[in-house]
């Protein structure tokens, strides 16, 4: 072998070095950029989440304004008829579906009215809670006990009692 074929080879070899460093960089990158895209996606689901929770409210309230109060029935019904439910969100007779596959319950509780919301990701309940304010009676995850104390903190709504109870949960909200 001639000097010139054993430089041409350290030549090549560095270059696949480099190959591996540079294609490790790109994969790093990506990996990163993904993660930002998914954070941003979650962020987005969780805001349109409340606006929703939030026309909800006021589309109920208006629709019973001035009859002393919200009965003991479902509400979904009138919901639907009013064609008020939000965009991304279906229905299937008074069976609403938000946009994370679950369900959303209204159901009258003679002066206040309440809103279930089933399957809601651990990462929106936190942004969710902690986005309430002082026009809703409680809020409770799952079986804990309501929060009546508006705006809720970041670690009252992290805490295993509430937003920390698994990956899907279940959100109560009622309204004044």
């Amino acid at each position: 072998m001639t000097t010139y074929s054993i430089a041409r080879a350290k030549e090549s070899a560095v270059t696949i070095m480099e190959l591996i460093a540079a294609l490790a960089i790109v994969a790093i990158l990506i990996v990163g950029a993904l993660s930002l895209y998914n954070l941003a996606a979650s962020n987005a689901q969780s805001s349109q989440l409340l606006r929703n929770i939030i026309s909800l409210q006021s589309t109920v309230r208006e629709a019973w304004q001035g009859k002393g109060g919200y009965g003991t029935s479902p509400i979904n019904p009138v919901v639907t008829q009013l064609g008020s439910v939000p965009s991304d969100w279906s229905i299937n007779g008074s069976t609403i579906t938000n946009q994370y596959g679950g369900t959303v319950t209204i159901t009258g509780n003679t002066a206040t009215f309440r809103i279930e919301l089933t399957d809601v990701p651990t990462a929106a309940c936190g942004k969710l809670l902690t986005s309430l304010n002082r026009s809703w009676a409680s809020v409770a995850v799952g079986s804990a006990t309501p929060i009546t104390a508006f705006p809720i903190q970041m670690a009252t709504a992290a805490d295993a009692a509430q937003c920390g109870q698994g990956d899907r949960l279940s959100i109560t909200l009622e309204s004044r």
